[in-house]
């Protein structure tokens, strides 16, 4: 807020370059340190699409929602056999959860011929990981952060634009003011 309104300030009673190269000066400054950080970044291969993963669970669950589920029942739950490659090892396994747990249904080995010799899901539109499902459950609970932070992004630059517009004539009628002139 302070950033916008020095800028609105400078561009208004300084000069209009001035006003444009303090943010780009600013924008360089924001580059260049982005820049110097490439070699500290983690880089991994990708190994699929994670929105093809949270969508295959939502359809899954859905082909599933006639399963009843319940702590105690005798169904069993997929969990795909250990990873081989040192990229996948190296990925933390998320501990199954009671929340959203309608999605559950998506794990429910509900026949044998599911999976293959290996034990890996041979139609991955119908039996997902618990590892996938978990990961859709955590996308969903971060949600309502999401909403809240777009409602204050929309609301941030009406608040600024209209500070900066009541302040023109307000400065204006204090200019008048003070030399004893009064608006006619």
């Amino acid at each position: 807020m302070v950033a916008a309104t020095v800028v609105v300030y400078i561009q208004t009673n300084v000069s209009w370059f001035l006003g444009f190269i303090i943010p780009t000066i600013c924008f360089g400054f924001s580059i260049t340190s982005f820049l110097l950080g490439v070699k500290t970044y983690v880089r991994s291969k990708p190994q699929g699409s994670i929105i093809c993963d949270l969508v295959k669970v939502v359809v899954a669950s859905s082909r599933k929602r006639h399963v009843g589920i319940n702590r105690d029942s005798e169904l069993s739950f997929y969990y795909p056999p250990l990873a081989s490659s040192k990229s996948e090892q190296r990925l933390k396994k998320l501990a199954q959860t009671n929340r959203f747990r309608c999605f559950d249904k998506a794990v429910v080995i509900t026949d044998l011929s599911e999976r293959d010799n290996n034990g890996r899901s041979i139609n991955s539109w119908r039996l997902c990981s618990v590892q996938q499902v978990e990961e859709l459950k955590s996308v969903l609970a971060t949600l309502p952060v999401w909403v809240a932070g777009d409602l204050v992004a929309l609301n941030f630059p009406c608040s600024v634009l209209f500070l900066c517009l009541r302040s023109l004539p307000l400065s204006q009628d204090l200019d008048l003011a003070s030399m004893g002139m009064e608006r006619i």
